[in-house]
């Protein structure tokens, strides 16, 4: 996905640091960075018509709202008034994040949509997630965080708040379900987590770092977004 030069950038030993970390502190949390990321966009993606979204996977794609109309109900979002569409399938039961919140280029105001399957919704039909003014710079931009399910397509919905147009970035990441086996503990000091953390659950009464706090204490000061 990424050419060779990706491996050489200061985003890619940030979260070879972060690996690291993790693996020495034992921490088995989840996390996703989520602004900020020096990585290459893919190419310009992105289709008019719902009938034919864009495959997409992981990865920062370039998308062009520029003469696009509206091919989708906006029940979820009055607001949005034309649209591009893309389809996600989950590899695995997990965590969807979808960003535009990096703002990179003319396109200043964009609402994010999610419904499940692969046909296209009808007026009425129930979004998973919808995202308007929620990050970005100025403030307008969006993103959406959802549970998906293993083999499950996504259909998605990148408009423009009152038909803004232009160009800008969307940001497709994954994280997948940690196994039932595997409780979703805290096994390392997180108040010093050098990352922005998505969940956590402390087992009660346990201060895994032993700075006279509980886990339970040190996730009650977090800002979670």
């Amino acid at each position: 996905m990424y050419g060779s030069r990706y491996f050489h950038t200061p985003f890619f030993l940030f979260m070879m640091a972060v690996v690291l970390f993790a693996q020495l502190t034992g921490c088995t949390k989840r996390y996703t960075v989520v602004e900020d990321s020096e990585a290459t966009p893919e190419v310009l993606v992105g289709q008019d018509h719902c009938t034919d979204p864009a495959i997409i996977e992981e990865g920062m794609y370039l998308y062009d709202l520029t003469d696009s109309h509206m091919d989708g109900p906006n029940d979820c979002d009055p607001n949005l008034q034309n649209d591009i569409w893309f389809s996600y399938t989950a590899p695995a039961d997990g965590e969807l994040f979808l960003s535009t919140c990096s703002q990179s280029a003319d396109n200043l105001d964009s609402i994010l949509i999610v419904y499940a399957g692969d046909h296209c919704p009808l007026p009425g039909s129930v979004c998973l997630a919808s995202s308007d003014d929620d990050c970005g710079p100025n403030g307008f931009m969006s993103r959406v965080l959802l549970e998906v399910t293993a083999d499950t397509p996504y259909l998605i919905q990148l408009g423009g708040w009152n038909g803004e147009q232009g160009q800008g970035t969307l940001e497709v990441s994954f994280e997948p379900a940690l196994p039932e086996s595997q409780p979703e503990a805290l096994l390392c000091d997180c108040e010093n987590m050098p990352i922005e953390m998505i969940s956590c659950d402390p087992i009660p009464g346990v201060d895994s770092d032993g700075d006279g706090l509980t886990d339970e204490q040190e996730l009650a000061g977090w800002t979670l977004h």
